[in-house]
């Protein structure tokens, strides 16, 4: 942690690596469907 706080360009590159896993790994539309699906779920509850 204490690394991050003094290296902002070490920061910066995990980040990127970060955001890019995250992009790869989850479709946008597959959340999508999974929210509609639990809104969908609640609202039967109602």
């Amino acid at each position: 942690m204490n690394m991050m706080l003094t290296n902002p360009v070490l920061l910066r590159e995990m980040e990127h690596n970060t955001r890019l896993m995250i992009v790869s790994r989850y479709e946008q539309e597959v959340v999508w469907k999974a929210i509609l699906a639990e809104y969908e779920t609640l609202g039967q509850n109602v």
